[in-house]
């Protein structure tokens, strides 16, 4: 007789009982943790803490608990914001800061200061969503912020004591170094001692600042120039920067020298000797009398509002002097009415309030060949009359003999239904254009280059 195993039949007794176990386990899984806790609803800051609570929406791609800490971060942060907003708006609007961009960047580096200190306290997630309850001891954050900015005041000290040892370029550097040191702790008064007596640092820096600056004289060694317009790129200016009370040259001084247009400008930095050479800036436009402006270029420094001292220097401007000799040929005929040598004289009286004369003792010698030809007698089966133009043009210095630029423009096509005469003035007025839009302009660029 043949026995069965005994554990077949529990076997399958057991299978309805783990069936539903499973569902049993699946049905409690799906349902919330518990009930929704007051924290999630009723969550406040008070005197001991700031408090915050993030939230994700289930389902979420990602880590939902670290993207919940985050907002929860955020809440808080934005809590502190509200504080530091209100107290640096008065400063902010004082040292001429942008009150919003520089309140964020100061949320940002003492949020991200005072992560050590902040507690996550609790956690509860539903069938919807997930959510977190974060802290931050206020004692902790005001001692940690205490510590920091004591350290940024020293630390600024010290900037202002080296920039007082001695007058140069450095000084204004380690005076803005100082004050980026402190700025991110405006939001309260830090006097300090200083002298022998007590200051605002904030003040002091942007005093000293202005003291330093006030200091400092730019001395042209031309007082009045004379240039030729467009012609202006050889002409230098010296000067030097001076310190008023010693009267010792300052090295390190950055200089700018723009145009009374203010629309160019150039700059440098004095050397060890507090000298500097400059070239002068393009004038955008003619008249017979311009102006330069020398002043110090604190350009990128905050503390730099543009209230320093500018030292001018009187150009008379005169107008350049050109000869334009272009031999211009129609079908082999000397042309009674040219029209390249024309359009190339407006176009420079235009830019350069140019004069024109057959002098040789001129700036500019702008010579050329203006050349048609003819395909046949006849016009085409179409009955169109058609020649070919070229031209060279060539720029010569007035003062050098130097050639300083050339072109060659060829075999541009003429046609008319009448002549190869009027073909052939067509294929002229196509150089003209074509000089007068890319030529011309490239000629111009290279000559105040020059």
């Amino acid at each position: 007789m043949k026995l069965r195993k005994p554990f077949q039949k529990n076997r399958k007794d057991s299978m309805p009982i783990i069936v539903l176990s499973l569902l049993i386990f699946v049905s409690c899984a799906s349902q919330p943790t518990g009930p929704t806790p007051d924290w999630v609803l009723t969550s406040n800051s008070n005197a001991q803490h700031w408090v915050g609570v993030g939230s994700i929406t289930k389902p979420f791609s990602g880590n939902i608990r670290e993207a919940t800490r985050t907002q929860a971060v955020n809440e808080i942060a934005s809590q502190i914001s509200i504080q530091i907003s209100s107290n640096f708006t008065n400063v902010m609007t004082e040292y001429n800061y942008d009150v919003n961009a520089f309140t964020k960047s100061i949320i940002d580096s003492r949020v991200e200061n005072s992560l050590d200190h902040i507690e996550y306290v609790n956690f509860h997630e539903d069938e919807n969503r997930f959510y977190v309850q974060a802290k931050l001891s206020k004692q902790k954050y005001y001692e940690s912020l205490a510590t920091k900015r004591e350290n940024a005041v020293q630390t600024s000290l010290g900037y202002i004591q080296r920039a007082d040892k001695e007058l140069n370029g450095e000084s204004f550097k380690l005076l803005q170094t100082a004050m980026d040191e402190i700025v991110q702790f405006m939001d309260e008064p830090l006097h300090i001692e200083y002298e022998g007596e007590s200051q605002n640092i904030y003040s002091l820096i942007k005093l000293k600042f202005q003291d330093k600056g006030n200091r400092i004289e730019l001395i042209s060694a031309q007082k009045e120039m004379e240039i030729t317009f467009g012609f202006s790129n050889n002409e230098m200016v010296s000067l030097s920067s001076i310190d008023k009370n010693s009267g010792r040259n300052i090295s390190g001084i950055p200089v700018k020298i723009e145009s009374s247009e203010k629309i160019n400008l150039v700059s440098g930095i004095t050397d060890a000797d507090g000298n500097l050479i400059l070239s002068i800036p393009q004038f955008e436009s003619f008249s017979t009398q311009k102006q330069l402006l020398l002043s110090m270029n604190f350009q990128g420094i905050e503390l730099f509002e543009h209230s320093f001292s500018k030292t001018p220097i009187s150009i008379k401007v005169n107008s350049p002097s050109i000869t334009v000799n272009i031999d211009e040929r129609l079908l082999g005929v000397k042309a009674d009415n040219p029209i390249i040598g024309p359009m190339i004289k407006e176009f420079f009286a235009s830019s350069l309030s140019a004069s024109f004369n057959e002098s040789q003792q001129v700036d500019l010698i702008i010579s050329g060949k203006v050349n048609t030809s003819k395909k046949s007698d006849s016009p085409n089966e179409w009955g169109i009359y058609q020649t070919f133009a070229d031209a060279t043009i060539t720029v010569h210095s007035g003062s050098t003999g130097d050639e300083i630029y050339s072109v060659t423009v060829p075999k541009v096509q003429g046609a008319d239904f009448n002549s190869n005469e009027g073909s052939a003035k067509e294929g002229i007025k196509k150089i003209s254009k074509k000089l007068e839009t890319i030529t011309l302009p490239q000629i111009l660029k290279h000559i105040q280059k020059l």
